[in-house]
C-alpha cells in the first residue's frame, strides 16, 4: 500500500513538472504569436504607407510624362532630353513597383509564419 502511495505520489509529481514544461513552452509560443502579430501589424502599416507614398510618386510622375509628351510644360527641353527623363521616370516606376511586390511577399511569409506558430500552439495544447 504504502509503495503505490509512493508510487502516485511520483506520478503526480512528475505529471506536475510535464504539465509547468508544456505550459512553459505554451506561454513561449504564445509571446512568439504576439511578436509575429506585432511585426505583422507593423509591416502592414509600412506596406500601406509605402503604397500610399509609391502611388502619390507614380501619378506624378504620370502627370509629369503626360504633361511632357503633350509639351505643355518644360518648352525648352528638347526631345532627347524629355525622352531621357521619360524613360527615367518609366525605371522609377518599376522599381516601385518592385518594391511593392517584395513587400507583399514579406507580409505572405510573415502569415505563414504566423499560421505556423498557431498550428504549432494548437498541437501543444491538443496534447496536453
Amino acid at each position: 500500500m504504502e509503495a503505490e502511495r509512493q508510487n502516485l505520489a511520483e506520478a503526480v509529481t512528475l505529471a506536475g513538472r510535464k504539465y509547468s514544461e508544456e505550459k512553459k513552452k505554451v506561454d513561449e509560443l504564445q509571446q512568439q504569436v504576439r511578436l509575429h502579430r506585432s511585426g505583422l501589424e507593423s509591416s502592414r502599416q509600412e506596406l500601406v504607407d509605402y503604397k500610399q507614398k509609391a502611388t502619390q510618386i507614380l501619378q506624378t510622375k504620370e502627370k509629369l510624362i503626360t504633361s511632357l509628351k503633350e509639351g505643355s510644360s518644360f518648352e525648352g527641353l528638347d526631345s532627347s532630353t524629355a525622352g531621357s527623363m521619360e524613360l527615367e521616370l518609366r525605371c522609377e516606376k518599376e522599381m516601385q513597383k518592385e518594391e511593392t511586390q517584395k513587400r507583399m511577399g514579406q507580409i505572405h511569409q510573415l502569415r505563414s509564419e504566423l499560421q505556423d506558430m498557431e498550428a504549432q500552439q494548437v498541437k501543444i495544447y491538443k496534447t496536453r
